[in-house]
């Protein structure tokens, strides 16, 4: 039902007649309290948007070929996500993943990961980088939208004051000159669970609003490198986010300038 299937092709799949769904489906209004399907639909989590979820790319094109399928719950508009190699790189493999995804019913999305302190080097030059990737998937892969997650490659995360600035212009920059979908991802540097993790979201998730960005998912640079425990917020980006947000002093009169304040 939540595929938006008739009641012949729910038939045909269970191997019932129509009767058996619609008596079936009638039961289920019922315990839902709703008077018909498409309600039945939001109820139960899908509330008839263009695009119910983001799935992440396979890295190679035959896994995510062999992933899309309805069998294994792919619905015909999950949005899939097509990533770039840092920096500004595309292969055989990943064509292949256009050729398949461009002849599917899935939304394509770019997933663009610029490395900010790799080849572009500091801020202004990983921000040039990042909107470059913003064409590189609209030309080359046919994106529809785009995720970025730029990664400070020495502290692994994107909430550092530097980080914030360059999510602050890229996303302006998207926002004032095209007409495309652009995600902002988060990576924090404090553990999961903890109150610093709560400044980093906030600190990162208001820049990029106000910035034009969409907001997608968050995750714990320190939970997937296991470089700190989970408890462990004395990184220099952790200090300068909390410095950021206002929740600490800071000896340093312009820490708290962040973009997200302007």
């Amino acid at each position: 039902m939540v595929r938006w299937l008739s009641n012949k092709e729910i038939a045909e799949k269970l191997y019932i007649s129509t009767t058996t769904v619609k008596s079936h489906l009638k039961n289920i209004y019922g315990k839902l309290n709703v008077g018909k399907r498409r309600e039945a639909a939001v109820r139960v989590g899908h509330p008839g948007k263009g695009m119910y979820t983001q799935v992440s790319a396979a890295e190679k094109a035959d896994a995510m070929i062999a992933a899309a399928r309805p069998e294994f719950g792919a619905l015909d508009r999950d949005g899939m996500l097509m990533g770039a190699i840092a920096e500004m790189k595309v292969d055989y493999d990943r064509m292949k993943k256009v050729a398949f995804l461009l002849r599917a019913t899935y939304p394509l999305g770019g997933l663009m990961g610029p490395l900010m302190g790799g080849y572009a080097g500091g801020p202004e030059g990983s921000a040039i980088n990042m909107v470059a990737h913003l064409f590189l998937g609209r030309i080359a892969f046919m994106t529809e939208y785009t995720n970025f997650f730029p990664i400070d490659i020495h502290e692994t995360c994107n909430t550092t004051r530097a980080m914030l600035w360059l999510t602050a212009m890229c996303h302006q920059a998207m926002a004032r000159n095209t007409h495309m979908l652009h995600f902002a991802n988060t990576f924090i540097a404090a553990g999961p669970c903890t109150d610093f993790a709560c400044y980093e979201l906030i600190n990162h998730g208001v820049t990029a609003s106000v910035s034009g960005a969409a907001l997608s998912p968050a995750a714990s640079a320190t939970a997937l490198t296991g470089k700190a425990s989970a408890s462990d917020f004395r990184s220099s980006s952790s200090r300068a986010a909390v410095k950021a947000s206002g929740a600490l002093p800071s000896s340093d009169p312009t820490a708290s300038a962040c973009c997200c304040r302007r």
